[in-house]
């Protein structure tokens, strides 16, 4: 019989021995999840180790397992919806086998507080149909008019045959003829004109509105007959900081230009405090001829634009949700309606 008295071979089998025993060495951890008051299994539970971001979720009956860990320190983190976060604090020198009870946790969502109805009231609890646009919404959209941000919601018609050259836009609701029957607010003081209810929707610029609120149905009860088909109450911005301020310009076709500028700050303090806001905005172009060509006569021009406006804002906070405030807003233009 040969035998080899070589060092090197013993050294190899002695690493290949130890290399075999660390694979054996490492271990598994699993367990089951359950609802700690009803014992129930949880299922969809997430479950992870920190330290190597391995992980996995729990099957119908609770169970989840995680395989191929080295012996060690483990924090071993369980998340569901409903349930309050737990994190243990392992060691997997050997297989575990675990038993966890997650906590029920209940979360509580900021309640939405409308405010065409007059007066604040939690949107739950009013019995009419609601759409609110927030200010995120209304950064992202490509209005040029702020009656462009209705076209968004379903039931409100839209009527701008010229775009921003048209003179007049009709906003109507709920199949309601005729914008007279739509009330609408600028926080919250009525827009609509005494003599035929319309509104001047150049007005107002998308850039100062931080949402619009539509309360759908008839709201003569608290406002007369011009909110028969429904409330529209678009909100400004209020100042937020000491002082802020924003610039911005375009130009587009038809040698349109427009340019606005927004001043304004406060100094609230503990909830009380004064804040201000001034504002201006212009806007012309040459416009075009809105009458189709083959029906055109000598009588027909370009329907052009030049409009501009002026706004200013002074209010005083006695406290969270009492305030007095004087705004005052300047608008001129000249509008040609193609003829």
């Amino acid at each position: 019989m040969y035998q080899s008295t070589n060092p090197i071979i013993y050294l190899f089998f002695l690493c290949l021995i130890g290399y075999i025993s660390q694979i054996h060495a490492q271990s598994e951890i699993n367990g089951v999840v359950k609802d700690n008051n009803s014992l129930t299994p949880i299922s969809g539970a997430n479950v992870y180790l920190k330290e190597n971001n391995k992980g996995t979720s729990t099957n119908s009956s609770g169970y989840f397992q995680i395989k191929d860990l080295k012996p060690g320190d483990y924090q071993l983190n369980i998340s569901h919806v409903g349930y309050t976060d737990t994190v243990f604090q392992i060691s997997t020198s050997a297989s575990q086998n675990l038993s966890i009870l997650l906590k029920p946790d209940s979360i509580e969502m900021s309640s939405i507080v409308i405010s065409a109805t007059r007066t604040p009231t939690v949107l739950e609890d009013v019995p009419q149909r609601i759409h609110k646009i927030e200010k995120e919404t209304i950064q992202e959209y490509p209005a040029t008019n702020t009656d462009n941000l209705l076209r968004m919601i379903p039931g409100i018609n839209v009527n701008r045959s010229s775009g921003i050259f048209s003179r007049n836009s009709s906003v109507t609701m709920r199949g309601m003829p005729g914008a007279s029957r739509s009330l609408i607010l600028l926080d919250g003081v009525p827009l609509n004109k005494t003599a035929g209810g319309t509104v001047n929707w150049h007005l107002i610029t998308p850039d100062e509105i931080d949402r619009i609120e539509v309360v759908k149905g008839p709201g003569s009860a608290l406002y007369g007959n011009n909110a028969m088909s429904g409330v529209i109450n678009i909100i400004t911005r209020k100042p937020q900081k000491n002082i802020e301020g924003m610039i911005n310009a375009g130009y587009g076709t038809f040698n349109t230009i427009k340019g606005q500028a927004i001043l304004n700050g406060n100094s609230i303090k503990k909830s009380k405090g004064i804040y201000w806001k001034l504002g201006g905005f212009y806007r012309q172009g040459d416009g075009y001829i809105i009458e189709p060509e083959d029906t055109r006569n000598s009588l027909d021009v370009n329907a052009y634009l030049k409009e501009g406006n002026l706004n200013g804002l002074l209010g005083y906070q006695f406290a969270p949700g009492q305030k007095l405030e004087i705004d005052y807003r300047f608008y001129k233009d000249k509008r040609g309606s193609g003829v």
